[in-house]
């Protein structure tokens, strides 16, 4: 996927309509402080993002748990727990987001 050709029309086409507008200041209301820190929130939205098989979400939530300050075998445990409760393809998407960890990693 060409990741930044799709991201540089988000903002476009999140302000075409209220309901996406609404959406997005769910989401962001989401991710704030609360019980759950930061950096579980992204590893959670990151196993979702495996799970779906949206490498825009893995892209996008990888950087935000490594940010969050996830360690790269705290990543591998969680992706762990995702093959576990998925299986094969779960396996397979995990590794598109450890080759996006290791992409953003440098």
């Amino acid at each position: 996927m060409e990741h930044n050709k799709y991201v540089a029309n988000f903002a476009e086409f999140v302000g075409k309509s209220d309901e996406t507008k609404k959406f997005i200041q769910f989401s962001s209301t989401a991710f704030k402080g609360g019980v759950l820190d930061n950096k579980t929130k992204e590893l959670i939205a990151l196993a979702c993002g495996v799970v779906s098989r949206c490498e825009y979400c893995i892209r996008a939530h990888m950087e935000g748990a490594l940010k969050a300050g996830a360690s790269e075998d705290e990543i591998i445990e969680m992706l762990n727990v995702v093959i576990a409760m998925s299986g094969g393809p779960g396996l397979a998407y995990s590794t598109v987001a450890y080759s996006i960890m290791k992409e953003i990693k440098g």
